[in-house]
């Protein structure tokens, strides 16, 4: 059962092995990471968030894609968003695609890490268990991306061609033949090469089948030369809310960054708020924080803490953290 004494210690990143390195690194971590969450149950918040997030990733566990393939996490530092997306992951059991605010993250490292994991189809884990293993693709700060204003010198986007589109998409023809099942019993024929293609799908007997289909509809709903939405940081990380198969995460300090660029943002994800943590909240956090870390405070400390803090849980942590090599005040 859960550690009801206060917040478990959360080792992350998760792909550190086991044995000393791991224990090294929880050592040497600051608390903020070391007390991240576990479980959705674990954040600190409004319940109805965590409840908005359980639906959205039980259709992704069902096999069906969302209407809203993204959510946009939106609030101050520090208050709990990354940790959120995190605690979402290892609660679902997906594998975590991370790119931060130190990653280059430009329209082409998007389109070359995030990109190429959003349109991975899921593995089944097996007939035993049925079900589909995804992999969270978190964009950290989404809104410190450049978007149309830093690309208007660049010259229009021109659409690709069915063969383009999918290449892009797949990679390897072979990728294409596995995903819509070509070549397999009671099925079209396979591809030989992306010549094969023709330049519409007409009324091909591949084109009936549910997953050329899906590709087809996002095919046709790219941009044409007039829509400048999809240039840049920004437009690449628009195209991946309309096209993605694998849950989607953006983290933003101010969603209107999002909302003014592309109406993608404003109707097409699932917005969840984060409001600074209330006093009583954070105090009761930081000294559960403190009784486990073997940290001393002396009569004031926590509640200038979290004062100065302004409801940001990671510089509570921090400042707790702080203040733990001093001695304690006069009792």
């Amino acid at each position: 059962g859960r550690d009801r004494a206060g917040p478990r210690p959360f080792i992350y990143p998760p792909r550190l092995p086991p044995g000393q390195m791991a224990v090294a690194w929880v050592r040497r971590a600051p608390i903020s990471e070391r007390y991240r969450p576990h479980r959705l149950d674990d954040v600190l918040g409004p319940p109805r968030s965590r409840q908005a997030l359980r639906a959205w990733a039980a259709d992704w566990n069902a096999g069906r894609i969302p209407a809203r393939r993204a959510v946009v996490l939106s609030g101050p530092p520090g208050v709990g968003k990354t940790s959120t997306a995190l605690a979402l992951a290892e609660e679902m059991g997906w594998s975590l695609v991370e790119m931060n605010a130190s990653d280059a993250r430009n329209e082409t490292s998007i389109q070359q890490v995030a990109g190429r994991a959003s349109i991975t189809h899921p593995l089944e884990d097996g007939p035993a268990t049925g079900s589909a293993r995804h992999s969270l693709i978190l964009l950290d700060e989404a809104d410190c991306l450049t978007g149309r204003r830093n690309e208007s010198a660049r010259p229009a986007p021109v659409p690709p061609t069915l063969a383009e589109f999918l290449r892009g998409r797949y990679g390897a023809v072979e990728a294409l033949n596995a995903a819509w099942g070509l070549g397999s019993p009671g099925h079209p024929a396979a591809f030989g090469g992306w010549g094969d293609l023709p330049r519409t799908p007409g009324r091909s007997a591949w084109a009936r089948l549910a997953p050329a289909q899906r590709d087809l509809a996002d095919w046709k709903s790219v941009p044409g030369p007039g829509d400048l939405s999809d240039r840049g940081g920004l437009g690449a990380i628009a195209k991946l809310v309309r096209w993605t198969r694998q849950p989607l995460v953006l983290t933003v300090n101010d969603e209107r960054v999002l909302t003014r660029y592309s109406p993608v943002f404003r109707q097409s994800v699932l917005r969840v708020g984060f409001e600074p943590l209330r006093e009583p909240d954070l105090a009761g956090l930081v000294r559960r924080v403190a009784e486990r870390e073997g940290v001393r405070t002396g009569p004031g400390v926590v509640e200038a803490i979290v004062k100065k803090s302004r409801g940001d849980v990671r510089a509570a942590l921090n400042d707790l953290e702080a203040v733990a090599p001093l001695p304690p005040g006069p009792d």
